[in-house]
């Protein structure tokens, strides 16, 4: 069965859109307020501080994860306010937004329309219900899901692809599975 709605497809891709931001907000900013969700976002948050003023990961600090968490988190300290864990976790959202709407591309090809528009919305539900301390902290799973995604969808192939996107897709799929390694 078709899906209908005045406006056509269009519409609907934007009320699927609507629906995970809304999701997104309402299930995470009540928990923003509280300063520090668990010790891996601490600990992120203090060895991004050590990047900042200009030290070296696994010289001037020793942490067991890959370097591009502390990157990413030291590159949304500093826009967000050096000790602002509340600011940094509102940069996740739109992160997560982005990781949801690859997920929709994805369900696009593989699945068909109906799927897109739904995987949005409930990536946006699932992977912010459950204990806050765990689900809504800034960490390095969440981090990795959007290059992850984003290298699934490359590995798809578009239609009109011509020889040269066939080669490249795959590099840049791999470049940003690469990313994932250096994230967690």
């Amino acid at each position: 069965m078709p899906l209908k709605l005045p406006g056509g497809p269009a519409r609907l891709r934007i009320a699927s859109v609507v629906l995970a931001v809304v999701a997104l907000l309402a299930l995470r900013l009540p928990t923003n307020i509280v300063p520090i969700l668990n010790v891996d976002e601490a600990d992120f948050a203090v060895e991004s501080g050590v990047l900042l003023d200009g030290g070296r990961p696994y010289v001037d600090f020793v942490e067991k994860k890959p370097p591009l968490i502390y990157v990413l988190y030291a590159g949304g300290l500093a826009l967000v306010g050096r000790h602002n864990l509340p600011g940094l976790r509102l940069l996740l959202i739109a992160w997560i937004a982005a990781s949801a709407f690859a997920l929709a591309g994805i369900a696009r090809k593989v699945l068909g329309e109906r799927a897109a528009l739904l995987a949005a919305p409930a990536y946006a539900v699932a992977v912010s219900v459950g204990p806050p301390l765990d689900f809504h902290a800034a960490n390095a799973e969440t981090l990795f899901a959007l290059p992850l995604l984003a290298g699934t969808w490359l590995c798809l192939p578009a239609d009109g692809d011509g020889s040269r996107a066939r080669w490249l897709r795959p590099f840049a799929a791999g470049a940003l599975i690469v990313l994932c390694s250096l994230i967690k």
